[in-house]
């Protein structure tokens, strides 16, 4: 039997229920006239055949045909695997409905919600491949909705499960659904920087360049892929033709004033920051980026001052405390480091680089021993060079050599007299010197022009460290 919608459903009830209270409804005993003709008719009906009341299927085959609308609104009360049979049976019988395309889009959300319900079960496999079929189920002209909520997620998705491979893998095929659309095709750049594959974003951001040269979304892309691989030159021009298309672009302006600091233009920076402070005067990020550019230009009171009205308005600014922080453990004033490092690890422990301030600020202070931990603890929200160097400055300025060693020998190695690692895990890269070596990552963090344990901060011992490094690495 087939099944019965639940509008008809709704029809047999109201009748059954009819029938029921006509049934139950008490009998009134009608006054007789005297003639007898109330018992007659009474008589003749009772000796006429009863008609059995209507069947459900009858009363089904009765009720009028849902339309498209509703049949649409029924099929999407079910559970998202119950749906996909049914969607694909009206797709195939309504090739001609405007409907069609709202049913075509229904069928994607309801893979990728199946896809969904496999993942959290552990059937990773089956999750997969439910998604590629919403993938390959998704019409060229799908909504922008559907696109940004439904599509776009779907390699994100797979990547904070766990299934990098698959992510990717879904992107590029995405990818070959979208090509011509150059938001679409942004949107998974944004991905690609997301999940560190900046070469993969630049291709996509090329790609819309060479059809739409003053796209200023894709030189903006282009511009933080160039940051992310510490081209850094590169990334300054893409972010200043970004600002240059779009002079309301708050990222790719902020982007260009960070880069400059961060390669030792901060006069440049602090006209960048200011122009960006009168359209974004609450942007924490902007305040701080005026403070340190300040203090990178000399001019420390100045910057004080505004650090002072920046904290009262926001005292979780965690861009200034942890960058003023790890700047004065960079220019020797550990005390003043030390009070913005500690508030900065305060606001956001997960940040790595308020770990190494703070280290390096008790260094200054004569308290090593109250530092070897702190990269230690920072290991556990990151991986990359930098914090196993800073690990091992700390160890070694509490005596602990060996440990130093050990922890270096996670991320460098020495090959014909020059050390190498991998910037980020991703970028290979060699110098004669861990300060040199490990420069790149501090200026696309930090964005600090001035390392922690440069030679003007004699308390590092930097030579001393380097030389002992080298030395146990050969």
């Amino acid at each position: 039997m087939k099944r019965i919608s639940f509008t008809i459903f709704v029809i047999i009830c109201v009748s059954i229920w009819s029938i029921g209270v006509s049934a139950q409804k008490p009998t009134t005993r009608k006054k007789s006239n005297g003639n007898g003709k109330g018992s007659a008719k009474k008589a003749e009906a009772a000796a006429e055949p009863q008609q059995p009341p209507a069947s459900a299927e009858e009363t089904a085959q009765s009720a009028p045909p849902l339309t498209d609308d509703e049949q649409l609104k029924a099929i999407i009360a079910l559970p998202p695997a119950d749906r996909i049979e049914k969607l694909q049976a009206f797709i195939d019988t309504h090739s001609e409905s405007p409907l069609k395309t709202r049913a075509s889009e229904l069928m994607v959300s309801a893979h990728a919600a199946v896809a969904d319900e496999m993942l959290r079960s552990g059937d990773s496999a089956g999750g997969i491949r439910e998604f590629h079929l919403a993938i390959s189920s998704s019409p060229s002209d799908m909504s922008d909705k559907l696109y940004y909520e439904v599509v776009a997620q779907i390699p994100l998705n797979l990547y904070l499960r766990g299934q990098r491979e698959a992510s990717i893998e879904t992107a590029h095929l995405i990818e070959a659904l979208v090509r011509v659309n150059a938001n679409r095709m942004l949107a998974l750049g944004s991905f690609f920087l997301r999940v560190e594959e900046p070469d993969e974003a630049a291709r996509l951001a090329a790609f819309v360049i060479k059809l739409n040269p003053d796209f200023a979304l894709a030189h903006q892309t282009m511009g933080a892929a160039f940051h992310m691989s510490f081209r850094f030159d590169d990334a300054i021009t893409e972010f200043a033709r970004a600002v240059e298309l779009d002079p309301k672009s708050t990222i790719a302006r902020s982007s260009l004033a960070d880069l400059k600091r961060a390669t030792g233009k901060p006069e440049e920076a602090l006209s960048l920051y200011r122009e960006q402070l009168q359209l974004t005067p609450e942007n924490k990020s902007i305040r701080a980026g005026v403070v340190l550019a300040l203090l990178d230009l000399g001019k420390k009171d100045e910057a004080e001052t505004e650090m002072t009205a920046a904290l009262a308005a926001d005292p979780a600014n965690l861009p200034l405390l942890a960058g003023a922080g790890y700047w004065y453990a960079a220019h020797g004033d550990g005390l003043r480091a030390v009070e913005l490092a500690q508030k900065a690890v305060d606001v956001e422990p997960r940040y790595t680089w308020s770990y190494f301030a703070l280290a390096r600020a008790l260094v200054l202070v004569h308290k090593p021993q109250n530092a070897d931990g702190l990269p230690n603890y920072a290991r556990r929200f990151g991986n990359f060079p930098t914090l196993d160097y800073e690990l091992a400055s700390a160890l070694m300025a509490s005596g602990l050599y060996d440990e130093a060693f050990n922890a270096l020998s996670r991320s460098f190695s020495i090959k014909e007299d020059q050390l190498e690692t991998r910037l980020a895990n991703r970028v290979p890269a060699s110098s004669a010197d861990f300060t040199e070596l490990l420069a790149p990552e501090r200026k696309a963090s930090i964005f600090q022009a001035t390392p922690a344990d440069s030679e003007s901060n004699s308390r590092t011992r930097s030579t001393t460290e380097h030389s002992y490094f080298r030395s146990r690495l050969r």
